[in-house]
């Protein structure tokens, strides 16, 4: 039976258009990152028997707040819509967190791809652009 971190990973992975890649690498906040459409929709953090997935909710929110009320310890929810899940690594993937990464997918991608600018003056223009419109 796969851990709680690759059943993570394999459910994102199965989603589509996914692309994985690592965030903050060679440190030790070293983590998974799932995205789809240039936009990051899943987290994934695998340390001395634990793992932390964060991952972005809009309607689930809820679900995640009374979780988070009754085990403040596994579940928290931050600002914007980031959820934050602890569980010991050997934790199977509950059918309520399967359901959060499919949302957090879907969020990510029905939102307009992010624009990446290459340089400062790029991102200049870019803002005077947005002013203008």
């Amino acid at each position: 039976m796969p851990s709680l971190a690759e059943s993570s990973k394999l459910l994102a992975l199965s989603l589509a258009d996914v692309e994985e890649s690592v965030a903050c690498a060679g440190t030790a906040l070293e983590q998974s990152s799932y995205g789809v459409r240039k936009k990051s929709f899943l987290f994934v953090h695998e340390r001395e028997g634990s793992v932390t997935l964060r991952l972005k909710l809009e309607a689930e929110n809820a679900s995640a707040l009374e979780l988070a009320r009754a085990e403040p310890e596994s579940y928290q929810v931050g600002k914007q819509g980031w959820v934050t899940v602890r569980l010991p690594a050997e934790s199977r993937l509950s059918a309520v967190v399967k359901s959060w990464i499919r949302a957090s997918h879907a969020l990510a991608s029905a939102a307009p791809p992010k624009a990446r600018a290459t340089s400062a003056g790029a991102k200049v223009a870019a803002k005077r652009s947005r002013k203008t419109r």
